[in-house]
């Protein structure tokens, strides 16, 4: 989904966006068990998520429980793909939900 179409459904169905210059809103996985569970979630990601880290720890690092509606399936395949790989990936966004139904841009840029 490109960026315009992403803010023409915003307009549409007024959503509020939620923007966060947060440098310190970041997960940690295990990248040696199956599905790459959290192990660590840092004190930005729960403020700007709602998603306390006791809801995250342990569970998979694709963030399935923070997919929703405008979650692109083929942004959530780059997502495990970058997870699974052990070479660089391009850089991508993918859409998340914070715990109270609003939307916003996960950078994923190793």
């Amino acid at each position: 989904m490109t960026m315009m179409m992403m803010m023409m459904m915003m307009m549409r169905a007024k959503i509020r966006v939620m923007h966060c210059y947060a440098d310190d809103s970041f997960l940690l996985s295990n990248a040696r068990l199956f599905d790459h569970p959290v192990v660590y979630c840092s004190s930005g990601f729960t403020q700007l998520t709602g998603w306390s880290r006791h809801d995250l720890l342990r569970r998979s690092s694709a963030c399935v429980t923070m997919h929703g509606p405008l979650t692109d399936p083929d942004d959530v395949a780059r997502l495990r793909h970058a997870l699974q790989s052990d070479a660089a990936t391009e850089p991508f966004q993918i859409v998340l939900y914070t715990t109270n139904g609003e939307f916003f841009l996960s950078v994923n840029d190793d």
